[in-house]
């Protein structure tokens, strides 16, 4: 089951899914044309997320695997946020995911199975100057999944986070971006970002990797894709703060 499986990497994943023989279904608010698994899914709605898993649950009898790919992100100056935004953010990336778990833990209970990979992102460890948003609302979510690990494991139930960088897919013309006479560190940021992004990994390498998690017995609870990310990942528990802050400066082009 493909959570937001209509564009990105989780349409890809979807595919990739398909040609090995599983059947996936696609939550998210728009369909996936071709596909007759679409169920409608809006994960800032409790009742839309519930609704949705018993939809699947009643069709198929159980599911064995979530992929939560739903995500916001923005940029906008700490002062002039619109609290309505970080709060829609935090509806999607955070406690739309943990309506899910709580939704989904009964029945994974009951068959005694079940995986649930997070898209995660370098952000949760390495800060996006202008969005600390996105970044908490990642770094809440693996802080989240690894405690969970420990009551659910027993279970023979796993949750991964799936790290990343930058990727290139919509996902970075999607952003929601606060206009208006900002300085030049502002829009700095936000170009680079996009650059970063769409210079990143390709959909393909992410969807094997959730592929061959699907099949891992036991999977880890954090795994990281591509030599540049894991690298970054490492620096980002042994250097000192500040300087990761640094580094962030000279890669945003931030005076």
């Amino acid at each position: 089951m493909i959570i937001g499986g209509s564009d990105g990497i989780g349409k890809t994943t979807l595919v990739k899914l398909l040609t090995e023989g599983y059947t996936v279904y696609n939550l998210s608010r728009n369909k996936l044309l071709n596909l007759e698994t679409n169920i409608y899914l809006d994960v800032s709605d409790t009742a839309s997320i519930k609704n949705a898993l018993d939809q699947v649950i009643e069709k198929e009898g159980k599911i064995d695997l979530i992929v939560y790919c739903a995500g916001f992100s923005m940029a906008s100056p700490i002062e002039d946020v619109d609290s309505n935004d970080y709060r829609y953010l935090f509806s999607v990336n955070v406690f739309g995911y943990i309506e899910t778990v709580k939704a989904i833990t009964p029945h994974f209970k009951d068959n005694k199975f079940g995986k649930i990979i997070y898209l995660s992102s370098l952000a949760s460890k390495i800060p996006i100057p202008y969005d600390p948003y996105y970044s908490a609302s990642k770094a809440a979510v693996e802080a989240f999944n690894n405690a969970i690990n420990l009551e659910l494991n027993k279970n023979n139930i796993y949750v991964t986070n799936l790290v990343f960088g930058g990727v290139k897919t919509n996902f970075t013309f999607k952003r929601k971006i606060n206009t208006g006479k900002y300085s030049i560190n502002f829009y700095s940021a936000v170009n680079s970002l996009a650059h970063f992004e769409q210079t990143g990994l390709e959909l393909m390498l992410i969807a094997s990797e959730i592929l061959k998690l699907s099949k891992t017995n036991n999977p880890p609870m954090t795994v990281t894709i591509g030599f540049k990310n894991k690298l970054m990942y490492c620096l980002s528990k042994a250097l000192n703060p500040k300087l990761i802050n640094r580094l962030v400066k000279i890669k945003f082009k931030q005076k």
